[in-house]
This record gives C-alpha cells, structure tokens and sequence, in this order.
C-alpha cells in the first residue's frame, strides 16, 4: 500500500492506509510517496521490552530475507529508564529471532531516544535500512492491546517503507 505520509490534519486521524494496517490480517507493506526506488538488501525489526506474541510471524520476515538475501537487523528503541536486554522475555525474544532468521540476522542493537519515530528514522538513515518491519501490538495476547498509535505515527512519519508483519 502507499501512503502520503503527514495529513495536514489533525495527527490523531487514522489514514486509510493505518486503519487498513491495524484492522488487516495479513502481511501489508507500507510505502511512503516520497520512496525512491530501492534494493532490499537491509531490514530492521522493530520489537519492544515486551515477549513477541506470536513467534511465527517471523517466519514471513524470514521467507522476505531469504528471497532477498537480505540482513535483518533487530532494533529496541530505549525511551523509558530501565535496563535493557536482559529480562526473560528480551531472552525468549532473542532465541526466537535467532531461531527463525538464521544466518539472515545481522545484529541486535538497543539506541537511547525518547522519541520512538525519530530513533527508528534516524537509525534506518545512518544504516542504509531498505525496510523497517514491526510486529503491531493492537491484537496482542500478553499483555494490554494497543490502539496502533505507534504503528499510525510510523506509517505517517516513516522515511522508509514499513513491513507489518501479521
């Protein structure tokens, strides 16, 4: 799906395309107007503090990375004190990723940002990202379900196309 990015509305306002993102029950790509062409060749996946719900859907992320031989790098944006990387559920996290993603995941990193959007666009920029990939927490078993603010203000202010794995 394309989309055009910031509405001069008000931000709160879903997009056709975030609204179709949040309430799909399929893989969706997410392409900005302003994309140039690109090579697949970097992806990053954006993944919280919190256990990844559904594990398989990683499996999409790694039939993409296969097709495309393509790294994936594995990104936490720390916007909250605390330490990072260390609890149960960042382990059980990081044996799934290393599970599914086979020799296509690159790195795992954690970058300082109060700013969630802005960390994930300058990271994606300074590491030539061809795709950021997000798992949305709107239909979430663990834990409180979210209204997708996250994932509408990514597709709105994204610099790079967005992969919603679901």
């Amino acid at each position: 799906m394309g989309t055009s990015g910031k509405d001069k509305k008000e931000i709160k306002e879903h997009t056709n395309t975030a609204h179709l993102v949040l309430k799909g029950k399929c893989p969706v790509l997410v392409i900005p107007h302003d994309c140039q062409d690109y090579n697949l060749a970097n992806i990053a996946l954006v993944i919280g503090r919190e256990e990844i719900d559904d594990t398989k859907k990683l499996g999409t992320l790694l039939m993409i990375a296969r097709k495309c031989n393509a790294k994936v790098h594995v990104l936490t944006v720390e916007n909250q004190p605390g330490i990072y990387g260390y609890s149960k559920e960042e382990e059980k996290n990081e044996n799934a990723i290393e599970y599914y993603l086979e020799t296509f995941y690159k790195e795992r990193v954690f970058i300082k940002n109060d700013d969630v959007i802005e960390g994930i666009n300058t990271y994606a920029i300074r590491n030539d990202i061809d795709v950021v990939a997000i798992l949305p927490r709107n239909q979430t078993m663990h834990s409180e379900p979210t209204e997708g603010e996250l994932t509408q203000m990514l597709i709105l202010n994204s610099k790079v196309p967005i992969l919603v794995l679901e």
